[in-house]
């Protein structure tokens, strides 16, 4: 099932709050996705094209966001809905809990309805002639005069002062809001108290993931549609963070505490969260935690001894035959910090490239190993993924270990892609569809 869900496009990125709010509970329900972006002045004419009643009686009366959603019937049209509101009722119908996490939370749809559409926009006409100025200035001179025309906005900057009073009214809308906060029943980051997975992964230093392990676990999460939210540490963190949260170590050799690891919240409000360190520990946690068929499940019935002699047989000797062509690569992408931390920590041979005939040699070791696998490959037939058409753990090793050579050394990642008349170029693919539909709450 995909959704076709159609945003606003500002020069190739998002701007709009309201489909943002549509992007979330998307990817908070687990729901895949596609993106078509219009820019303003193509909405109406885009939306009658597909035959999408008006949105609202008054102008504009085509709106984003819209969602598609296909119909069983592979002849039928597909199902429109629009309004962000609207569509999140929508998608808790059609798609329920358990199986799907809420939206709404039972018994609040009336309350965050009356909350959306008589508190919000006051705090919205109280920031947006401080704001719209600057959305003027990444829209394209259409857009703009659009809004002009049918708005009734000013795009204008308002007087210093003037934007100074407003802001400060902004912020006291939002201070009220806070303290409202302080009355859940229920604790938690969310004004519903909602407390969500979290989920370690390590950074380069500037605020991006690069290791292939912690990359296992997100697909792991978001193919069960589990919302977390990421805690990321450097290299050098890890260690001291695991102990003081009383972590066990994951290993009786150097290095003793890795990543990633998760903290799955009690459901006492006053009981620790329960730790799990390492990717497939964490997988059969997520299974037996949130079982099928509620949560898709990470290992198909049956297939988890199968899966683990492959992850700790097969896939680390292939591992090994990569990790000599990504190490010298480190310094390129990781901070100061890590890389200090590494040379000390790790053999100086091990961030030097290898001679070119070894070289040559051993990539052609890594292109025979994806020979054989594409051949067991292809007795799935159809299917898209290792274990047939749903994709699983295995899959998930092979998403992190293409996700490490693609951060390192890009132009080898390519040539793999290209390997058996393009197969893996399209199997990676596929995993990266798994992690756009994120269930991520950052």
């Amino acid at each position: 099932m995909t959704l076709d869900v159609v945003y606003f496009n500002a020069r190739g990125a998002t701007w709009s709050p309201n489909t943002y709010k549509t992007r979330l509970c998307l990817e908070y329900k687990g729901l895949p996705y596609r993106t078509e972006y219009l820019t303003l002045p193509e909405i109406e004419s885009k939306m009658k094209e597909l035959g999408v009643p008006p949105v609202k009686e008054t102008s504009p009366q085509y709106t984003l966001p819209v969602i598609a959603d296909p119909a069983d019937d592979p002849n039928g049209k597909p199902h429109y809905v629009g309004d962000s509101f609207k569509i999140a009722v929508y998608l808790d119908e059609k798609y329920p809990a358990p199986e799907y996490p809420s939206l709404f939370r039972s018994g609040t749809r009336s309350m965050e309805h009356l909350f959306i559409h008589q508190y919000l926009p006051i705090i919205a006409r109280v920031g947006s002639a401080v704001v719209m100025p600057k959305v003027a200035r990444i829209l394209d001179d259409m857009s703009n005069e659009y809004i002009k025309r049918t708005r009734g906005v000013s795009l204008s900057p308002i007087p210093a002062e003037e934007a100074d009073e407003r802001w400060k009214a902004f912020r006291e809308k939002f201070f009220d809001i806070g303290k409202s906060l302080d009355y859940r029943d229920e604790e938690g980051p969310f004004i519903t108290g909602n407390n969500p997975i979290i989920f370690y992964d390590l950074h380069d230093g500037k605020g991006a993931s690069w290791s292939p392990n912690p990359y296992k676990t997100r697909l792991s999460l978001i193919h069960k549609g589990l919302p977390f939210r990421v805690e990321y540490l450097l290299l050098a963190e890890v260690e001291p963070k695991l102990k003081e949260l009383g972590v066990s170590p994951t290993s009786d050799t150097f290095p003793h505490y890795t990543l990633p690891m998760i903290a799955d919240p009690s459901s006492d409000p006053n009981g620790e969260p329960t730790y799990v360190a390492e990717s497939f520990a964490i997988a059969i946690y997520l299974d037996e935690k949130y079982p099928a068929p509620e949560y898709p499940a990470i290992f198909p019935p049956g297939t988890q001894g199968v899966q683990h002699l492959l992850v700790n047989q097969y896939t680390t000797g292939l591992a090994a035959l990569m990790i000599p062509f990504l190490y010298p690569k480190l310094p390129q992408v990781l901070d100061e910090q890590t890389m200090d931390y590494i040379r000390r920590t790790r053999s100086p041979e091990a961030l030097k490239p290898p001679p070119k005939e070894e070289a040559t040699k051993q990539w052609q070791e890594v292109q025979d190993k994806f020979n054989g696998l594409a051949k067991a490959l292809d007795l799935n037939g159809k299917g898209g993924f290792i274990m047939g058409s749903q994709p699983s753990f295995i899959d998930f090793l092979f998403g992190g270990l293409f996700y490490y050579m693609g951060r390192f050394d890009d132009a080898r990642m390519k040539e793999i892609a290209g390997w058996n008349d393009g197969k893996w170029g399209k199997y990676w693919d596929r995993l990266q569809e798994i992690e756009r539909s994120s269930s991520g709450l950052d």
